[in-house]
């Protein structure tokens, strides 16, 4: 049987009961679609978003978001499926911007924090110090979180570490088409390495943000991509994510 994984691009606000439920329902949704996938990505931060981030430390607590992460993770467990999802974590009065790793055992887990912080997140999260390697299904799945994919040494790291797939989740926004383009494909094809990549949509009082989810193989092809800025899921067969194109792999 053939594995799919998809990559989700999604708008959020600071209520992360619709959230969940958005998130909840383009999982059903990409399990209806394409019941072979295996592997869902969300974007960065989809649980709670960027707007009113001065609130999250008072209004919010690990807590709250494990309680979503229940659900959701029953609903992982259900339809098989796991997923990456983006939101915040709390750790001895601070908070991290990172991903959660939900498998189809009802278990879920922060996976990795954001390392590369940009000026508007400083004063809200801190960064993470780690590198996140996540053994999924599919193979070992190395982990960024949208601007630390803009430094080749973050990705080159996984790639000596040969896993077998790396994950951008995002929140990346308007004017910079081209370089969350160019910092996603450069990252597979420097590597050789296939490489998922899942950014928000939608519009907050800070920005809006582009879309353009993207797969692509092991030399930085597009596989599968979202074409527009709406709410919607790319899939891609696993194996076809590996090029043998001997011009463009070398030893």
């Amino acid at each position: 049987m053939s594995a799919y994984l998809a990559t989700v691009q999604m708008d959020c606000s600071d209520n992360i009961i619709d959230n969940t439920n958005t998130v909840i329902r383009l999982l059903k949704s990409i399990k209806e679609k394409e019941p072979d996938t295996a592997l869902a990505v969300f974007p960065e931060m989809c649980i709670y978003g960027y707007d009113n981030l001065d609130k999250l430390k008072i209004n919010f607590s690990q807590n709250d978001f494990d309680k979503c992460f229940v659900k959701i993770s029953d609903v992982c467990k259900e339809i098989k499926l796991e997923a990456f999802i983006g939101a915040p974590y709390f750790e001895n009065n601070k908070i991290f911007n990172s991903l959660y790793f939900f498998n189809t055992n009802r278990d879920f887990k922060k996976v990795y924090s954001k390392k590369h912080l940009i000026d508007a997140e400083i004063n809200y999260f801190s960064p993470g110090n780690e590198y996140g390697i996540c053994h999924t299904s599919l193979g070992k799945a190395g982990l960024l979180i949208c601007w630390d994919s803009a430094y080749p040494e973050e990705a080159k790291h996984y790639s000596d570490k040969n896993v077998d797939f790396v994950i951008v989740s995002a929140a990346w926004e308007l004017p910079y088409t081209r370089q969350w383009k160019l910092s996603t494909a450069t990252r597979s094809f420097d590597n050789h390495i296939p490489l998922v990549a899942s950014n928000r949509i939608g519009t907050d009082s800070n920005c809006t943000y582009l879309g353009n989810s993207t797969i692509y193989d092991n030399i930085g092809n597009t596989v599968s991509a979202a074409t527009d800025m709406s709410e919607c899921f790319v899939t891609a067969e696993f194996k076809s994510l590996f090029s043998d194109d001997k011009n463009m792999i070398k030893n």
